[in-house]
């Protein structure tokens, strides 16, 4: 390494969200010329390809993957079928290594049960968790989960809050600190991944059991909000 921070490697989704594939290469090649990372672009090389050109952003690697994941696909189904799909093929770049992240604005559901099925969760961490990003006067607030699981174990909640401390650490660039916020499951309409370059550390966390409203105002400026009207 000597001393000198790669550049991430990022797999992107092509294929997942709204309006894509053509809103996800715009933002990723928006993403690559802010230097945010090496973006690779995981989807239909037929339809990604003339996109890139148009953007004339053709040095941006493309892998690709012959189908996508319908956003109404159920979870279980979506993994039994993602081998050859965009968002099983960029989960994949990251298991061997080949990549350093992957970013979908897909189906969340498949994403998050695609992931804990090939990737598994690291040592003293038993389920994953969905982060969401709230501004506040200090700085960031990271609450999570926001949605990946139904129901929560109170050992669950603890390890969301060490996930949302590293997180904050290690993701969130601030002037201020940022603070982590851990809840039970909550309905989200919408998830935002952020990648942003380093992070101040993580200085609160409050664990609330699954479906109480968080009603603490926090020195960041977070007011009372209840989880079950996200």
């Amino acid at each position: 390494m000597n001393g000198k921070q790669e550049t991430p490697r990022i797999a992107i989704d092509a294929m997942g969200g709204d309006h894509a594939p053509e809103e996800i290469v715009a933002g990723a090649v928006l993403a690559h010329r802010d230097g945010l990372g090496r973006m690779i672009l995981v989807g239909d090389e037929s339809r990604l390809a003339p996109l890139l050109a148009q953007h004339q952003a053709t040095e941006l690697e493309v892998v690709h993957a012959p189908s996508a994941i319908a956003m109404d696909a159920n979870p279980s189904q979506a993994v039994r079928g993602s081998d050859d799909t965009s968002l099983g093929v960029a989960i994949a770049l990251l298991r061997d290594g080949l990549a350093d992240a992957v970013v979908s604005a897909g189906n969340s559901g498949a994403f998050l049960a695609i992931a804990l099925i090939r990737l598994r969760t690291i040592p003293g961490i038993a389920r994953p968790a969905i982060a969401v990003v709230f501004p506040g006067k200090k700085g960031p607030v990271i609450l999570l989960d926001a949605g990946a699981n139904v129901d929560c174990k109170p050992e669950w909640l603890a390890q969301f809050g060490l996930m949302g401390a590293a997180y904050a650490k290690a993701g969130i660039t601030s002037r201020a600190n940022s603070s982590t916020v851990c809840g039970g499951a909550m309905s989200a309409n919408m998830i935002v991944n952020i990648v942003m370059p380093h992070a101040t550390r993580s200085r609160n966390c409050l664990i609330t059991s699954s479906g109480v409203p968080l009603t603490a105002v926090n020195e960041n400026g977070l007011r009372p909000l209840a989880i079950s009207h996200f």
